[in-house]
């Protein structure tokens, strides 16, 4: 008998895609669809879709977090995420769960399983430039953090781990989740063995080799703020922080001469230090706090 999975797409002012409706034609898998658009309650019914219309943008760690609970409701074994510009291939939760599966055996401390991502626009597969590839068994390869975008959890695991932060809102929740897992005595990583195509970003170019992905300015302000919040936490490796004042440092220095809306990011990022020095947040969300 095949597990129940739920799948949980996060929507902010767009349609659900027929990648997405083709989830249905599997018996075993429940679609969970929660929409961040401010104002909007889509006409969405299915057998196995649960819609649920959060009225404003609440942010990406909080819609996740209500899928989870309504996949807890429904008796699912397996989490899948996905964002609304991925390319699900045919097959894939099914796929990644029996891979969660087989890993977990041989890994018993697996936490989040992700597939290997390939870059939409270039079709390149996405690679660190920090780390290098250190493969704990055949077809997986460890990772500190991975995107949530096509990962796998199985649900009993998230009660030991915790739900997303959602002080957060946005930038760094998938990785801030991974590494509490860690701090835990779980892993994460990723198997060769299914691969997705994912859209990052408004724009790309490349710095002494370094891939730079212009993101939408607003986001500029959740990278910098929730970057002070988090170089405060003792479970958030020290690599990152370095390597990620780095980029925020050095990149921006490019903005003016390869992005047409560089101001905009700019003071974005002025926004983003002042209240991360302030412990301000901007940006709404359910819960408060989804580590539990």
């Amino acid at each position: 008998m095949r597990e129940s999975v739920a799948i949980v797409v996060v929507l902010y002012k767009a349609e659900l895609s027929l990648f997405h409706k083709d989830l249905l034609k599997n018996g075993n898998i429940t679609l969970i669809v929660v929409d961040n658009t401010p104002g909007r309650d889509l006409d969405l019914r299915a057998d196995r879709l649960v819609y649920i219309p959060l009225g404003d943008n609440l942010g990406i760690a909080t819609a996740q977090n209500e899928g989870i609970g309504q996949a807890r409701e429904s008796g699912c074994d397996y989490v899948i995420f996905f964002d609304q510009d991925s390319v699900i291939p045919e097959g894939y939760a099914n796929r990644m769960v029996e891979e969660y599966k087989r890993i977990n055996g041989l890994v018993p401390n697996l936490f989040l399983l992700g597939p290997t991502v390939t870059n939409g626009r270039t079709k390149e597969v996405y690679k660190s430039t920090i780390h290098r590839d250190v493969w704990a068994a055949e077809d997986f390869i460890l990772r500190r953090e991975i995107i949530s975008s096509g990962s796998c959890v199985a649900l009993r695991k998230i009660e030991e781990v915790g739900l997303n932060d959602d002080y957060l809102f946005i930038d760094y929740v998938d990785f801030e989740l991974c590494w509490r897992a860690n701090n835990k005595g779980f892993v994460n990583g990723l198997t060769t063995n299914i691969k997705l195509i994912h859209y990052v970003g408004q724009q790309e170019y490349r710095i002494f080799n370094q891939l730079v992905i212009i993101s939408a300015p607003i986001r500029y302000y959740y990278q910098v703020r929730n970057y002070l919040w988090l170089i405060r936490r003792c479970y958030v490796p020290m690599q990152w922080k370095i390597n990620r004042a780095i980029k925020l440092i050095v990149f921006p220095i490019s903005f003016p001469f390869k992005v047409r809306c560089w101001r905009e990011i700019y003071v974005q990022m002025f926004r983003g230090v002042k209240d991360g020095l302030l412990d301000k947040r901007y940006g709404k969300s359910r819960s408060g706090n989804g580590v539990i």
